[in-house]
């Protein structure tokens, strides 16, 4: 497990109840419209509470193309804490999303941490972290926000 310190994070907040914000997270299915980079998400294992607790994504991010299985634990509509189990490319992948009520909606706050299985600067890893984090928070704010058709 990667300390905080070692995580690249952002936070955005979007204007919509924790329940609203989580549901969208917990929903993979829809992760390949707004998750740019993924192409297909499939549940294999649900948790005690019914949520996605180990999930298949099939990633395209221009010359990184990879199948990651990651393994998820919920705390309510507070947090979600993921862990990679398998992938070609990584070696590790610890992620989450934390959600705080605020004034004007759900401070969304989503920390990253990945190591290649090939030596990578650390700078340039941070920078890729960086550019996940924000395209993945832009992507969640316009789906939370748009109307389902």
């Amino acid at each position: 497990m990667v300390t905080t310190e070692e995580q690249t994070r952002s936070s955005i907040t979007i204007a919509a109840a924790p329940a609203v914000v989580m549901a969208a997270i917990a929903d993979f299915e829809s992760y390949p419209r707004w998750a740019a980079e993924i192409t297909h998400a499939e549940v294999l294992e649900l948790d005690t509470d019914g949520r996605a607790h180990r999930v298949r994504l099939h990633l395209d991010a221009a010359a990184i193309r990879d199948e990651q299985i990651l393994r998820y634990r919920w705390d309510g509509d507070r947090s979600v804490r993921w862990t990679h189990e398998s992938s070609r490319v990584l070696h590790s992948l610890d992620g989450s999303y934390t959600l705080t009520t605020t004034d004007t909606g759900t401070l969304v706050t989503y920390r990253l941490s990945l190591v290649l299985k090939v030596k990578v600067l650390g700078v340039l890893r941070r920078q890729a972290e960086r550019i996940i984090i924000e395209r993945a928070l832009a992507g969640l704010a316009r789906h939370v926000m748009t109307p389902a058709s």
